[in-house]
């Protein structure tokens, strides 16, 4: 049974390093949030294969009058077993690729283009065969490139949402 689904997220913590030709500049970041899908294809009771398509919004240090958001689409899986019944832990690791809206309003093009690396663990409880509430924490490291400037952006994503098994 393939899972479709989406939620909502809160980045809860995170850091920006900009290495640029000019300067270097590292600041803590303040809570964004996020709209998110994900399918998970089961491969057999321990594996599931999975796509998490996902838009990023108000990615910026406290204080931003003009905040970053981001696309990005990581693929990835999922490895975790039935404890009880109703309740499925798992661990879940990706890689993806990411586009930083609003990262350098000094350039014209005013976008960065990189690639992300997740990893962390879930919980899914089945509500019904056919309906399942997921939670997760995952933490992000996303490597950005923007006309010479390395941009890394780092965080915990904390997220929750409804799976359909279709």
């Amino acid at each position: 049974m393939v899972w479709l689904g989406g939620g909502l997220a809160l980045t809860a913590a995170g850091t920006l390093h900009v290495d640029g030709a000019d300067a270097t500049v590292s600041a803590n970041l303040t809570s964004a949030f996020a709209i998110n899908a994900i399918v998970d294809y089961p491969l057999n009771e321990l594996v599931a294969l999975r796509a998490m398509p996902r838009y990023i919004m108000n990615i910026g240090p406290p204080g931003e009058t003009s905040p970053a958001s981001a696309l990005d689409v990581r693929v990835g899986g999922t490895l975790g077993k039935q404890v009880v019944p109703q309740l499925r832990l798992y661990g879940v690791g990706a890689v993806g690729g990411a586009i930083l809206q609003g990262s350098n309003p000094s350039n014209d093009r005013n976008s960065a283009f990189g690639v992300t690396l997740s990893f962390g663990a879930g919980a899914a409880y089945s509500i019904n065969p056919t309906l399942r509430l997921y939670v997760e924490a995952v933490y992000e490291l996303g490597f950005y490139k923007d006309h010479g400037d390395d941009i890394q952006l780092n965080w915990l994503e904390l997220s929750a949402g409804l799976q359909f098994g279709q």
